[in-house]
């Protein structure tokens, strides 16, 4: 079996729980809000699955649509409520990751790499590798 089906599997396996978990968040829902009692007669069970519905309702966020080219547009969408606090954050260290990929020359387009090579004690000027 390789990777690929495995990773296939997995991925079949959590969409089919999510949709099977359906019922289990609609009756907690129920029985809190007083208008019904949990009847699963496995409360282990049931336990087990809310804490995993739980941890991927707190896990996920809602997807941003944002035209962002530079820290400043950040600063901007977290100022107009577009997004948060917590996400502008994370997409400034994400912003800040890429550009650093990009001088390292790590991303097409960003100009290549360079490399300052010693030779018996001196320091020759820097090669630009071509990607």
């Amino acid at each position: 079996m390789s990777n690929k089906s495995l990773r296939i599997s997995a991925q079949e396996l959590k969409q089919h729980f999510l949709e099977g978990a359906w019922p289990i968040v609609d009756a907690y829902i129920n029985a809190a809000l007083g208008t019904k009692d949990l009847e699963s007669l496995n409360s282990g069970c049931r336990e087990e699955v809310w804490d995993l519905v739980k941890k991927l309702m707190l896990q996920s966020s809602d997807k941003l649509e944002l035209d962002i080219e530079n820290p400043e547009d950040i600063l901007k969408a977290v100022e107009s409520g577009k997004c948060t606090f917590e996400e502008g954050d994370k997409l400034l260290g994400l912003y800040q990751k890429v550009k650093q990929i990009e001088g390292g020359g790590m991303i097409e387009g960003s100009g290549g790499l360079v490399v300052n090579v010693l030779v018996a004690g001196e320091r020759k000027e820097p090669i630009l590798i071509e990607q």
